[in-house]
């Protein structure tokens, strides 16, 4: 309800919605203790959709967050644990074959 691409999608519809809007979703909207968004994109569309709008927006961001650290440092270390598991499923790769191998025989 909130995004703009149905103020302008479904221009009677809008009507419709903004004749709601005033007595009840406004008044929700304003007396809540937080309206949240997942993302500052999110949040921005909604305050495009209605002009009448105060809340108290706050932004949960959902799903990953960006890398912490130094990139140099993570790139050694998944490099080392890279080799690791390689030399390791190599090893297992060459035990497995030995053994059926020595199976068949």
């Amino acid at each position: 309800m909130l995004d703009p691409y149905f103020k302008h999608a479904f221009p009677l519809k809008h009507i419709k919605k903004w004749l709601y809007w005033i007595p009840a979703e406004y008044w929700i909207l304003r007396g809540a203790y937080r309206v949240l968004f997942t993302s500052k994109a999110e949040k921005r569309l909604a305050e495009q959709s209605f002009w009448l709008h105060r809340w108290n927006a706050y932004v949960v961001p959902y799903g990953a967050s960006g890398p912490t650290g130094d990139p140099e440092l993570q790139k050694r270390a998944f490099s080392r644990s890279a080799l690791r598991r390689k030399a390791r499923d190599t090893w297992c790769s060459w035990v497995a074959f030995i053994a059926r191998r020595a199976a068949i025989c």
